[in-house]
Parts: structure tokens; sequence; C-alpha cells
């Protein structure tokens, strides 16, 4: 499973329910997904959920909004995926999430590509994130001393390497 199947099995799951958690599959989902711009990998999140058995038009729908970086358009966006009675909303990032959550504190929100959640207050943890914010949180700074550290093990003898 790559990292982009991982991430669209995290939506999946928080729009349907894991059948492990005793929640009945719906026979049809409908989501929504609000992103900054064109850039989200649509084949990717399609290619996906066609694996994990949902094609868009047979047992899933999916309310595309692409609003760009403007404040007004993500809160528009937002009122109006909350307003159609969603079974979950992706957020492709923490600028996505924000709005979603002012609106609305029942619909599940799974932020796909985000900073830290709980550092932006919309989990309370990583491990429990409580409310109805969850997601992907990638820390990036935290693994840069780890990285070096590998590539210097990787490579100890590489000049630009040396201290």
């Amino acid at each position: 499973m790559t990292r982009r199947d991982l991430l669209f099995a995290t939506v999946v799951a928080a729009a349907t329910g894991w059948p492990a958690v005793a929640q009945e599959v719906p026979k049809h989902a409908r989501i929504g997904l609000m992103t900054a711009g064109q850039a989200f990998p649509r084949r990717y999140f399609d290619e996906a959920m066609a694996r994990l058995g949902w094609i868009e038009g047979r047992n899933l729908t999916v309310d595309w909004r692409i609003t760009g970086t403007n404040p007004e358009a993500r809160a528009q966006a937002a009122r109006e995926l909350v307003a159609a009675r969603l079974d979950a909303i992706v957020a492709a990032g923490i600028g996505e999430a924000r709005p979603l959550r002012a609106v609305s504190d029942t619909v599940p929100i799974v932020v796909v590509a985000g900073a830290d959640l709980v550092q932006s207050g919309l989990a309370r943890s990583l491990a429990r994130p409580g409310g109805n914010v969850t997601g992907v949180t990638v820390i990036q700074q935290e693994l840069d001393g780890k990285r070096l550290q590998l590539l210097h093990e990787l490579l100890p003898s590489h000049a630009a390497l040396q201290s």
C-alpha cells in the first residue's frame, strides 16, 4: 500500500466507518472534498477508492469544492458542504479544515495533508483527537535531525556530510 493509498483509506474509513467497530457500512457513501486548488490528486483519490470498492456514481458520491485561498470562498464552501448533510468531509489541509470546523462540530472532517492538528487547535491530541476532526499530521521538522543522522550513517565518508 502506498502512502497515497493510506491517506485515502483513512478518508474512506471516516466516510463509511470500519466494520470492525460495529458500524454498518452504508450502501452508498456521500462525502465532500474541499481543496484550495486543482493540485489535489483526483486520479489517485479515484483509484484508491475504487480499490476499496467505492466507485463514484455507483456507490459513492463526492461533492468537490475548489476554493482557492480566499477566506470567504472557503467559508461559503464549508457552509454548503455541511448543509449537504454528507457522511464525511475531506479537507486537503489545515486551511480547508478550519472553516469546516467553524460551521460543524458533528460532521466528520478528515484532514489528508495537515500540519500539526494539535498545534492548529483542530485536535486535542494525536492519539485521541476528540471532536470531529481527524486525519494525517505531517511533522517534518522533528524528523530532519533523524534524516541527517541516517544519511550520515549511510554515507560516512562523503565530504559534504562531515561536520
